[in-house]
Order: structure tokens, then C-alpha cells, then sequence
């Protein structure tokens, strides 16, 4: 499966004539920056820092504060990426001409640290985690300081992300250190209920070595600490020392560390390629200074202990589409699931061993269809997968947020191709940025997706008023029994509770077999 990290920031213009007059030169905190103009009201300023490279000494370290500079910052190129490990195209993304800035909305963009080098977790203050997330919280402190420099309103800021990059928004809007420093978010296919959006692997796979740990709730994130020890131990660094680690993970050469650990990722995956990601948020110890979160963020949810913004979120009509190629490659192996319904149940219900076959069996049921299998047709497993990784935990996060704050819910459904199934995972992302879809009704949708993303930003409502490119409708709000939706197809329909025969029957499996309390859900 495919998980796209991408977290964007939208700030509202208010002060265009601050750019106007004179374009390309702008002051902000650490000195003057030059820019370039793309068109008659298109300008943009790349690869300025927001923090030092975490290169070297900074590596695995909280980022920080870039120094000022005298001369001006030449901004009309893109500086170094951080080191990631590419999956699929994203050429629509990386395109300048965004369709959003016709919407007179300012757009950022930034890097964040990926994979061990942003999320490895030794459950101890040596790395307690989430330095990717702490990345984006010290861009979002820039965007507070700088945006009016750009005409931008630093009290109109949203921020949207879409897969892994939903489920960093999601942590920003459950996490203190965030507060204030946005005011809308738009969570694209992700939750932080998403069973692969915490790492409960984190601590070992930077070792390799622990395999016991207190059930405390940052304990959980145990893959995270297992995957970094491993990692380590794929380096020949043998130490059952964080602190040791971790100084000796900082002289390794990237490529060597990005290599070791995909070895260790990839074995995780193979064990059990529905847990998600390893490298991934953690509930940090409670001794953590500033962290994202140290709690469950369910219980949060519950309490109404959130950055308690206006929240846009949804799914694809048919998200594990996108790992139909792969059925074929991984049949035998997919196999253990009809042999042992159990491997079915997601951690996420707490079932006792005992009556995990009994629940396996009950989720087999409603997914094999006439066949009886729930892998042949692998439609059957892809409609499972997309229920337990997505559409159900992104649904309840819509129900326990509503009570709090504004929630406004979508499903994208419109194809490019007629004949797909479904859209599947990140299918929406070509009609908010450019795209080589041009044909009448693919412009017609992204008009209407930029619309209405544009239109959040700018009033916090993806449709505030009656208009004749969204159809005159007003879509309204999620309450705790109704989840109204907007279903984007070729044409625009306001419905009730998406996906309901699903989500109805995993409620009632909750109900009947799960034990309270949840971490993801």
C-alpha cells in the first residue's frame, strides 16, 4: 500500500498590495528573500528555511532555529529534499502551476524529516519521537511569524494533508504543542484512529533488540523502538544503550541508514502488512518536553481535548484500490487470512485470544460474498482492507469530533476512468493540484474540489453560500448519529452515513466484542 506524506498550509490573502509593491523582495524575520514571478498574479519563493538541515550534529535532534543572513536569499529555486524512499508518481504534486492559488489563496509547502530519520522512538529521552511532526509544528511557527510578509492573515491558516499526511494534520490538531497556530484542518484519507498512523513498533526496529516492555500506553509504540534497535543491529551496532545508539546512528552515512532501515521496514511488512507503518507517530513518554502527545488520542476525542478547529475530512470511494496490483503478488501469502480468520481482527479491538477466531469468522462472513473466500475474488480482501484502514476509523473520528467543533465530511467517488471499480488511495489528489485530467467532466471536478477546499480556508465552510459550481448545495454539518456527506461523482449528491452497511456492521462488532480502552480504532 501506498502512503503519501503530504501536509500543506493555506493562508488567506488580505494584503496584496504588500507584495505589489515590489514583488519579488520580501523581509521576513532572518532577512530578505527574492523570489520569482510565474505569471501576472502568480509569484512564488522556494526553498526558504524554516530551521537548520538536521544534518550531521543535528541529526535525530529537535530542529532548530535557522540564523539570520545578510544578503538576499535567492528563493527562485527548490534546495535538497529530505531523504525519503519514493513509491509511485507524484509529478501532479510537484507541478507549480497550482490550480488552489486561482482561488486567491497563498499556498506553503515545506520538508519534513521521513522514515528513521524523522520517526525513530527509543522510549526515553535519548529520542522520544516524532521529530517529523515537530518539524511541521516549527514550519508552522514560521507561517506565523512570515505569512503577512507574503499577504497572507497568520489567523486564517489551514492545514490539509492527505494519507500519512492526514494523519499528521490529525495529530497537530489532537497535540498542545500546536495550538493556535492553525485554524481550519482538511484530513484527506487519514485519522489518528488509523491503525497504521501509530507505530507500536517504533523502539525495537531502531535496535533490534528489546523484546519485552511495560503495557504502558507509549509502550505501544514499541515497533517504533524495536525498528530503530534493529536498524542499529543491521549496522553492526550492538548496545542495549539509547543514548549510545543514537550517537552512533548520527556518523553513519545517510544512504547507509536509509538502506538498513528499509530492511527492517520491509520485514515488518512481510510479518504483517496490515499494521502499517513502523516508522511512524508515537505516544511519547510523559516526560517528554513539548511533545505531540502522550495520551491516547481517543480518549481525547472523547473528552473534547483537541485543537478545536473547523475539520473537513473524508475518503476515496474505494481506498485499498490501490493496492490492486499487488493481490496477485502477495495471494500466497494472503492466504493465512482465510486459513485463520483470527489474523482478520485489528489490534485495534482489544479481543481476548480466545474468541479472536469467532470475530475473524464473523469478518469473513461479511467480506467473502458468494465465493466464501475472502481473497478470491482479492476485490473481497481490497473491500476489508479499505473498511478496517480507512473508512472506519476516519468515520468515528468525524462522530467524536462533531460534538466539539464544525466537521464536514466527502467521499470522492468521480472517476477519471469509468470502467475502475472505485477510486482508490490518493484518487482525489489530481483534481486539487495540476493534472494531465483535462477532459470536460476532470475539469469540471477539479473546479469543484478547489472550490470547495479554498472555500474552507477562506470561511471554515467547504460550501458557505448557494453556488452554481457546486451545484447550490450546502452541504451540513456531522452530528454524532448523522455523518452528512458530499459524494463528488460526476455529479454532486448530499447523503447520509457513507459506506453504512460497513460501518454498521463494525459498530455492532465494537459493541459486541471489543474492549474498551482504544487507542486507534
Amino acid at each position: 500500500m501506498i502512503f503519501l506524506w503530504h501536509v500543506f498550509w493555506f493562508a488567506s490573502s488580505y494584503k496584496i498590495d504588500t507584495i505589489l509593491a515590489n514583488p519579488l523582495q520580501v523581509e521576513i524575520d532572518n532577512g530578505l528573500v527574492e523570489g520569482r514571478q510565474l505569471s501576472s498574479s502568480l509569484f512564488a519563493w522556494s526553498g526558504i528555511p524554516f530551521a537548520k538541515p538536521p544534518v550531521g550534529e543535528l541529526r535525530f535532534e529537535l530542529p532548530m532555529p535557522v540564523s539570520n543572513w545578510e544578503d538576499v536569499w535567492n528563493a527562485t529555486f527548490e534546495r535538497n529534499q529530505c531523504v525519503q524512499t519514493l513509491l509511485g508518481e507524484e509529478n501532479y504534486i510537484g507541478d507549480e502551476d497550482y490550480q488552489l492559488v486561482s482561488e486567491d489563496v497563498i499556498v506553503v509547502t515545506f520538508n519534513y524529516r521521513l522514515g528513521i530519520l524523522g520517526f525513530a522512538f527509543t522510549d526515553d529521552d535519548a529520542m522520544p519521537g516524532n521529530l517529523g511532526l515537530k518539524d511541521q509544528i516549527c514550519a508552522l511557527q514560521w507561517v506565523q511569524r512570515n505569512i503577512e510578509a507574503f499577504g497572507g492573515d497568520k489567523n486564517t491558516v489551514t492545514i490539509f494533508g492527505q494519507s500519512a499526511g492526514a494523519a499528521s494534520v490529525a495529530y497537530l490538531v489532537m497535540s498542545p504543542s500546536a495550538k493556535d497556530l492553525f485554524h481550519r484542518a482538511i484530513i484527506q484519507s487519514g485519522s489518528t484512529l488509523c491503525l497504521w498512523s501509530l507505530s507500536k513498533v517504533a523502539r525495537e526496529a531502531t535496535f533490534n533488540m528489546i523484546s519485552g516492555s511495560t503495557l504502558c500506553l507509549w509502550s505501544l509504540s514499541k515497533v517504533a523502538r524495536e525498528a530503530t534497535f534493529k536498524t542499529g543491529r543491521q549496522l553492526g551496532i550492538i548496545t542495549i544503550s539509547s543514548r549510545y545508539l543514537i550517537d552512533q546512528l548520527r556518523t553513519i552515512p545517510v544512504s547507509n541508514l536509509q538502506n538498513a532501515s528499509m530492511t527492517v521496514v520491509n520485514a515488518y511488512l512481510l510479518e504483517d502488512p496490515l499494521n502499517g507503518l513502523v516508522f511512524a507517530p508515537v505516544i511519547e513518554p510523559a516526560s517528554t518536553v513539548n511533545p505531540i502527545t502522550t495520551t491516547s488520542t481517543y480518549a481525547d476525542l472523547l473528552s473534547g481535548f483537541f485543537n478545536r478547529v473547523p475539520l473537513l475530512m473524508g475518503f476515496t470511494s474505494f481506498e485499498a484500490l490501490a493496492a490492486e496490483s499487488m493481490i496477485d503478488m502477495w495471494y500466497l501469502y494472503l492466504l493465512q487470512y482465510q486459513i485463520l480468520p483470527s489474523r482478520l481482527v485489528p489490534d485495534s479491538m482489544n479481543v481476548f485470544t480466545i474468541i479472536k477466531p469467532i470475530v475473524g469468522s464473523r469478518i469473513q462472513n461479511h467480506y467473502a460474498g458468494a465465493t466464501g473466500s475472502i481473497i478470491f475474488p482479492g476485490e473481497n480482501f481490497l473491500h476489508y482492507m479499505s473498511d478496517n484502514e480507512f473508512v472506519r476509523p476516519i468515520e468515528k473520528m468525524a462522530r467524536l469530533t462533531c460534538p466539539y467543533t464544525p466537521t464536514y465530511f466527502y467521499k470522492f467517488s468521480y472517476r477519471h476512468d469509468p470502467t475502475a471499480a472505485g477510486v482508490g488511495h490518493a484518487g482525489e489528489l489530481p483534481y486539487i493540484f495540476n493534472s494531465p485530467y483535462n477532459n470536460p467532466n476532470d475539469i469540471i471536478t477539479k473546479n469543484r474540489m478547489v472550490r470547495m477546499w479554498t472555500n474552507f480556508a477562506k470561511t471554515a465552510n467547504p460550501t458557505p453560500t448557494e453556488d452554481p459550481v457546486l451545484g447550490n448545495y450546502v452541504l451540513p454539518t456531522v452530528t454524532p448519529q448523522i455523518v452528512n456527506y458530499i459524494d463528488i461523482d460526476n455529479n454532486l449528491t448530499i447523503a447520509q452515513n457513507p459506506n453504512k452497511v460497513d460501518v454498521d456492521f463494525w459498530s455492532n462488532l465494537f459493541r459486541d466484542f471489543a474492549n474498551p480502552p482504544f487507542i486507534t480504532y
